[in-house]
């Protein structure tokens, strides 16, 4: 198996011809128009079928057709029609939303793309950021005027043809061809404009280098914090890639069990068994850990692969490092110095002219491109209604293979990418320096003796200041507050402003209480989140939407809503021990978890 190398792009830049479709659905699913925009300016059509006889025109496959979310909701919609014309499908997923649907009509293809992949805002956020602001609608009052319905649905499709033109425009002046996602648009550009070199192949060694590859840190040091002080990194990960050098030449992993004549090198991985001071020496600790799905900082002896840079920091706060391999390359390079200084230069600029296209734009291909270095080879692939010939020869199974009357013929593959981009060992390194910068901000907190009450990947609560700058890699405060909750990673609660939570569609929630199961509704205050933190309640929100399109595989109709759930409750692992409202590091002690010997933690807060 012949992986490719990384190298500069030298071919032609691809400019797509576009066209964008918006479904509005009475009660979700009863489909009542289907807008449509391309250069010929608007139309719309009242029924699927219509629609799809339409853009399934011979003609039209050379178009890239947008739809915003379009992978959650619009695709969905026209499956059922397609799977009935006997078409070839091939939904290409990120998770449960597709992402690309592939519509196979003899020889020719058609791309249906979910905009969400290149733009990832609300549509009313687009339009903002493009200059064309999206109208407002009463669904309940409004929905059964016809004329105002149309109106609403033509803005929604103007703005979303707007936006993806002029990003295609954009990217094409900067030099780069829009791609399916942000970050392959990234990649695009990076390798054509500023990659000049190549990138050694060092796909053998993949394994260690993922096991070096920890996500951001996400951590609650205290359930309450009073005053609070929300302060976000300028551009955490750019501002780490511009200036380290990189690792793009040949790797070579060598038994040692001695690091010192390997830490001048300007990256290695280092695999090791380590030891760190007691928890409550060390309330910060520096290396992650994986413990059953968790990514945890915990203190104890355990052994892991780490960036090298981290493991330098480790010893300087205390740990004992005992190494046994270590990885290191032949050839380093500032290979992404061009790339960020371009791109952040050209924010600066669009910020003075207030260009917020540009401003944007320039934004997100900043933040995106690290990531599509780590991508997995191996991916699932889904078709419908394959060729018997292609079931053969890609080795398909059928999606439900216990099921005999399948609703649809779905059958599952598994392909193994062979991309030239894919190295987790620039990824890795990447994210072990931004994790270490984060680190060195958060102890400076604690010299300042400043307290800290939470921090997620590149961001932290603290009770004061630590700096307030607009320069790229510095902190930047984002928002003052008289006091905050924290109930977990992802989960915090400013009172009289709103609860951070993923999936929560509204502040109208149910509160279900543990004790008598009967559900209320209340707005988020305080009370409730005491009674959360204690264990005595736990705040649901309910909503239907549209069922995802794996789950829809698995019924009869491929276009229907649901009931979705989600829930905050104080329960399960917590990533520190926590008394109250405080918390120290947890012990690892032979790969189990164990509760700090010295458990001087304690609540300033009764609750």
């Amino acid at each position: 198996m012949r992986y490719k190398i990384l190298q500069p792009l030298k071919e032609e830049i691809k400019k797509k011809e576009i066209a964008v479709f918006d479904i509005e659905a009475r009660n979700r699913v009863e489909v009542v128009i289907i807008g449509y925009y391309d250069k010929n300016g608007y139309t719309y059509f009242k029924d699927v079928n219509s629609f799809l006889d339409f853009i399934l025109k011979r003609d039209n496959a050379k178009i890239n057709y947008y739809a915003h979310f379009g992978g959650r909701y619009d695709f969905l919609a026209l499956i059922e029609n397609l799977i009935n014309r006997k078409l070839q499908l091939e939904p290409i997923l990120s998770q449960s939303r597709i992402i690309l649907l592939k519509i196979r009509k003899g020889k020719y293809t058609f791309n249906l793309i979910d905009s969400f992949n290149l733009l990832p805002l609300s549509l009313k956020e687009i339009g903002s950021k493009f200059g064309i602001e999206k109208k407002e609608f009463n669904f309940n009052k409004d929905f059964d005027n016809w004329d105002k319905l149309v109106d609403y649905n033509k803005r929604d499709c103007e703005v979303l043809y707007k936006a993806i033109t002029e990003f295609q425009e954009t990217i094409n002046r900067l030099g780069g061809s829009v791609k399916l996602t942000l970050a392959s648009t990234s990649m695009d550009l990076f390798r054509r404009k500023f990659l000049k070199t190549t990138v050694a192949d060092n796909s053998k060694l993949e394994e260690y280098f993922r096991q070096a590859y920890y996500g951001g840190r996400c951590e609650v040091f205290k359930k309450y914090g009073s005053p609070c002080i929300y302060s976000d990194f300028n551009s955490l990960y750019p501002s780490v890639m511009k200036d380290s050098l990189m690792p793009i030449g040949r790797a070579y992993i060598i038994r040692t069990h001695n690091l010192e004549k390997y830490k001048d090198f300007p990256v290695a991985f280092v695999e090791a068994t380590v030891q760190s001071p007691p928890p409550d020496k060390l309330y910060i600790p520096v290396l992650p850990y994986r413990y059953k799905g968790k990514l945890l900082f915990p203190t104890g002896e355990f052994t892991g692969w780490w960036d090298i840079e981290l493991i330098k920091k480790a010893e300087e706060v205390g740990y004992i490092i005992k190494p046994s391999k270590v990885i290191v390359f032949n050839d380093y390079q500032t290979i992404f110095k061009e790339y960020i200084e371009s791109l952040y230069n050209l924010r600066l600029e669009a910020k003075h002219k207030n260009d917020k296209t540009l401003d944007l734009v320039t934004k997100l291909l900043m933040n995106s491109l690290y990531g599509k270095f780590g991508q997995r080879r191996e991916q699932e692939e889904i078709f419908i209604n394959p060729e018997e010939e292609d079931i053969i020869n890609l080795g398909l199974r059928p999606y439900l293979p216990y099921i005999e009357e399948q609703p649809v013929q779905a059958y599952v593959g598994t392909h193994f990418s062979l991309a030239s981009h894919i190295h987790p060992e620039i990824s890795a390194h990447i994210t072990s320096l931004a994790q270490l910068k984060l680190y060195n901000a958060l102890y400076e907190a604690l010299n300042k003796n400043l307290e800290v009450y939470y921090t997620d990947t590149d961001s932290l609560f603290t009770d004061r200041e630590i700096e307030n700058s607009i320069d790229l890699g510095r902190l930047k405060i984002e928002g003052k507050y008289e006091k905050a909750y924290f109930i977990y990673p992802k989960v915090y609660v400013i009172p009289n402003y709103y609860i951070r939570a993923k999936g929560f569609k509204t502040q109208k929630t149910s509160i279900l209480t543990i004790e008598d199961e009967i559900e209320k509704y209340y707005e988020i205050d305080e009370e409730t989140v005491r009674k959360l933190l204690n264990k005595e309640a736990t705040i649901v929100s309910k909503y239907i939407d549209i069922a995802p399109f794996k789950s829809s595989l698995q019924k009869s109709a491929l276009w229907h809503t649901r009931e979705v759930k989600k829930e905050i409750k104080h329960d399960g692992l917590e990533k520190r021990y926590f008394q109250g409202y405080e918390s120290l590091p947890w012990v690892i002690q032979n790969d189990e978890l164990k509760a700090p010997v010295s458990q001087k933690v304690y609540s300033y807060l009764n609750v």
